[in-house]
């Protein structure tokens, strides 16, 4: 009876674990999407200024 009690505990605990690992590697993805989401806006940023800034200045 205290052997099944343990074996159960164990299988709870591995799978808490595994959902815990599931979870921080959503969270580090998540973060590098952001990431190249703002980096990719902050270039498109910069290339928009620099067009106007000649359009502005030759024309």
């Amino acid at each position: 009876m205290l052997c099944e009690y343990y074996e159960r505990e164990l299988v709870r605990i591995r799978g808490q674990t595994m959902t815990d690992e599931k979870h921080t590697e959503q969270y580090s993805v998540s973060i590098q999407t952001a990431f190249k989401y703002i980096l990719s806006g902050f270039i498109a940023g910069v290339f928009i200024t620099i067009i106007i800034y000649n359009k502005r200045k030759n024309g």
